[in-house]
């Protein structure tokens, strides 16, 4: 009974993505600071790499959908743990109305299923609207923010009409936090409301 109390314990204790509020310096483009209308919110992870909680279920999940991509499957407890921690947020600027992903070349699939589960959990609308328009190492195979914001600037597009409100944006993992404050910014050029990003795992 303590055990699993702790286990409990341990999953509750959400990680947060912290939202980057300057571009790295020594960049021609992006640079400066970024706008409170043009940035992310803090975002949320479900787990935290080698972490006591989340981290086994959720890296099984991944190394899964690394190794034997689509039609891998989403174990229901992790998503239940991810819908949890939404029902957590309390959504400093609004509700999310709508749900969107972050296409993934080293786990195609992933961050679609998750946000597709997710928007019939919340009954939010699912909208794809993100392209890649190159192809980029992986973040974590950068030496610096500055390399690893230039890694992803560029790297992705909006297609299509982007709806107005508050958005959640659903990636598999985070690393430097570029990836999410590059798409953020892109969003929110589109027209689009607060973006709170939600990953599976920071690394």
């Amino acid at each position: 009974m303590l055990l699993g109390a702790a286990s409990e314990t341990v999953r509750t204790g959400d990680v947060i993505l912290e939202a980057r509020k300057q571009w790295p310096s020594g960049l021609d483009e992006p640079k400066g600071r970024i706008g409170p209308d043009r940035r992310a919110l803090h975002g949320r992870a479900l787990a935290q790499v080698g972490d006591a909680g989340w981290w086994e279920p959720v890296d099984a999940i991944l190394s899964a959908w690394e190794e034997r991509p689509v039609p891998s499957t989403l174990d229901d407890e992790v998503v239940n743990g991810v819908g949890r921690l939404l029902r957590r947020w309390g959504w400093p600027s609004g509700r999310p109305t709508w749900v969107t992903w972050i296409p993934s070349t080293r786990r195609p699939g992933l961050p679609e299923t998750l946000a597709r589960r997710l928007a019939e959990i919340g009954k939010l609308q699912l909208v794809g609207v993100l392209e890649r328009t190159r192809s980029a190492p992986p973040q974590t195979e950068m030496g610096n923010s500055a390399h690893a914001c230039a890694n992803v600037w560029g790297s992705w597009q909006v297609t299509g009409p982007v709806p107005t409100g508050p958005v959640l944006v659903v990636d598999d993992t985070s690393s430097s936090g570029w990836t999410l404050t590059v798409i953020a910014d892109l969003l929110c050029r589109a027209g689009a409301g607060p973006v709170y990003p939600v990953v599976l795992a920071r690394c």
